[in-house]
């Protein structure tokens, strides 16, 4: 049986399925609106949480875990976020990241 999934804040959340999607903290900082710094600080504690070194261990994590799911694009595949258990709805920033 697998370890439980540490328990992530909402925010945590969307920088992980961000940084899944491949962009970089300056751009989910953009997205956002918040510093790139705090967007370093999120990374650094989805890191520790996850016990994993790197974003491409976080995005393997993301997928594996069901945090993000492929979806079919017109060049290939991408990740799409999938929402927190137990958070039903949309969140309030999750229109951002689809503009």
């Amino acid at each position: 049986m697998s370890a439980p999934h540490p328990p992530l804040t909402q925010r945590e959340h969307q920088i992980m399925v961000l940084i899944a999607q491949g962009l970089s903290c300056p751009a989910i900082a953009r997205l956002l609106g918040i510093s790139a710094s705090t967007v370093r600080k999120h990374r650094t504690h989805l890191l520790e949480k996850t016990g994993r070194h790197n974003a491409a261990q976080l995005t393997c994590y993301a997928v594996t875990a069901g945090f993000c799911q492929p979806t079919g694009t017109a060049k290939g595949y991408a990740l799409g976020p999938v929402e927190p258990a137990g958070k039903p709805g949309r969140s309030p920033h999750r229109h951002r990241l689809h503009q």
